[in-house]
């Protein structure tokens, strides 16, 4: 986590605060997961991706809510947030 800035190119890297998120994305506190993209219509969140996540392995999310998740191939997932014109940054391992 420390070194999460060097290895996307910046200075500095900031995650979202749970009541910053909880505005933006219209989802209960600690229930931030990619489906709650659809709900930032703005569009000032970065969604950065690690390239380590194997790609021919199902992806789960909480269903914007912590007693659900749902499951996703990781080709559905990148459709997904590109759906909604973001901009995906991959994190490498260097």
């Amino acid at each position: 986590m420390k070194t999460i800035h060097k290895r996307l190119g910046q200075n500095k890297v900031r995650f979202g605060e749970n009541d910053t998120m909880t505005l933006m994305l219209k989802v209960p506190k600690t229930c931030t997961s990619i489906y709650a993209l659809m709900n930032e219509t703005e569009r000032k969140l970065n969604v950065i991706i690690d390239e380590a996540i194997p790609k021919d392995t199902p992806v789960n999310f909480y269903a914007l809510r912590h007693d659900a998740h749902l499951t996703l191939s990781y080709a559905d997932m990148i459709k997904f947030v590109e759906s909604f014109n973001y901009k995906i940054t991959y994190l490498s391992e260097k």
